[in-house]
């Protein structure tokens, strides 16, 4: 997948297409609705308890918030049946709700929305179902925000010249989201073209500083069981580079504390934070550290994001747009999975992206010093790493983890 095929940012609030919703065969949509009505109840109550505890809605709107999630939940089936009216409607609904015509509570109630009926997908319908599920329900919450957005412009097109002087600031600020609101829903567009999990991320990589607006950015994998970090992907940054870095949690105590957050964090200056040669290499001052999490929230890396080492200031938006796209990833990580379990039958084994090279060399017959030199790491990491292929695939030597590895389908 490259960059150039991915659909273009245009006008404020206009996508440059509208995709189909794909279809849903009928066994799956019949379980699917089934397993929404019986846990329909129970998902409101979660979410009024979740938002009442997070403060993020006043009681007004909250209430509206509801009424459209419900109206959500009980309309799924017109989805299939008439797209476009489900659309209509749904937008009749959400006008009438306290929403009015808000970009930013919109978009709140249907990543609500989604995430509901996708913890449904995932309890109550077989794996090899819920990647269908995922691409017909993200199709359609994309379609229904673009058309809300085209109808919120279309109407402040109509107040602008009815009242080209009335509430002006007020009409900044509802373009200014719409513009960040577009962003993600563009996001949506390029992770909906990924293949695998390493397309993801590349993915993130690549648009957490296209669409967010930074210079720079580098993912790191995090790896629990010894708590240490390593160069995965990087944009405007050597590859080679980011890969040669592997980090332990002990060494950088900040990184730690970081990954246990759930949202960005912006630090103005890290060059006291950091190991000192990697400030040095980076030229590092400010810098956005952004925890990377997986379907079941558990930490998988860590994106850092900066400006080719220049200082830059707190932007809230900015941040609110990375955090965004990061809860993205997490969905499309969910739709990968059962693709991923099949490529690697036993993906108990959990080697990371490192371990695979250095099991690949072993198999081409390389030994630790012209592995190392292969990977541009230490011998003494080569050892690690091989120390850790042993660990996890249960075996004595090197042979027997390469005949392992090719009988278990993790190489070829």
């Amino acid at each position: 997948m490259s960059i150039e095929s991915f659909p273009k940012l245009t006008t404020p609030g206009r996508l440059s297409y509208q995709r189909p919703v794909p279809a849903l065969p009928n066994r799956c949509l019949k379980q699917l609705l089934q397993a929404v009505e019986k846990n329909r109840a129970q998902l409101l109550s979660t979410w009024e308890a979740m938002t009442a505890a997070g403060g993020q809605w006043d009681s007004k709107t909250r209430e509206g918030a509801r009424t459209a999630l419900l109206y959500l939940l009980t309309h799924l089936q017109l989805v299939t049946a008439d797209e476009a009216r489900a659309i209509d409607e749904t937008l009749h609904c959400f006008r009438k709700t306290a929403l009015g015509n808000s970009t930013a509570a919109i978009l709140l109630v249907l990543s609500d929305f989604e995430e509901m009926i996708l913890s449904i997908a995932r309890s109550h319908l077989p794996a090899e179902d819920f990647e269908t599920v995922y691409h017909w329900l993200h199709v359609y919450c994309v379609n229904l925000m673009q058309m809300f957005i085209e109808a919120s412009s279309d109407q402040a097109l109509d107040e602008k010249q009815q009242f080209p002087t009335h509430h002006q600031t007020s009409r900044m600020h509802r373009t200014m989201l719409a513009v960040e609101v577009q962003k993600l829903l563009l996001f949506d567009e390029h992770l909906f073209l990924t293949h695998d999990v390493h397309e993801v991320f590349q993915t993130l990589v690549t648009d957490s500083c296209q669409l967010a607006g930074f210079k720079r950015s580098a993912l790191f994998l995090y790896n629990p069981l010894n708590q240490s970090v390593e160069g995965l992907f990087g944009h405007h940054v050597e590859l080679d580079v980011i890969r040669r870095i592997r980090e332990n949690g002990y060494r950088v105590p900040l990184l730690n504390r970081l990954l246990q957050l759930d949202r960005p964090v912006f630090l103005e200056d890290v060059s006291n934070l950091l190991p000192v040669q990697h400030v040095q290499s980076f030229h590092l001052t400010s810098l956005l550290i952004c925890p990377v999490r997986g379907p079941a929230s558990e930490t998988l890396g860590v994106l850092l994001l900066d400006h080719n080492g220049q200082r830059f200031p707190h932007v809230p938006s900015q941040l609110e747009l990375v955090k965004g796209m990061l809860d993205r990833v997490s969905f499309a990580l969910s739709s990968h999975l059962h693709q991923e379990q099949e490529r690697i039958p036993n993906h108990s084994f959990a080697l990371t992206e490192r371990e695979l090279d250095v099991l690949y060399l072993l198999a081409d017959g390389l030994d630790t010093k012209h592995t190392a030199e292969q990977l541009h790491i230490s011998e003494y990491t080569v050892s690690e790493h091989i120390t850790s292929i042993l660990r996890k695939l249960k075996v004595k030597n090197r042979t027997a983890a390469v005949a392992k590895s090719l009988r278990e389908g993790l190489i070829r």
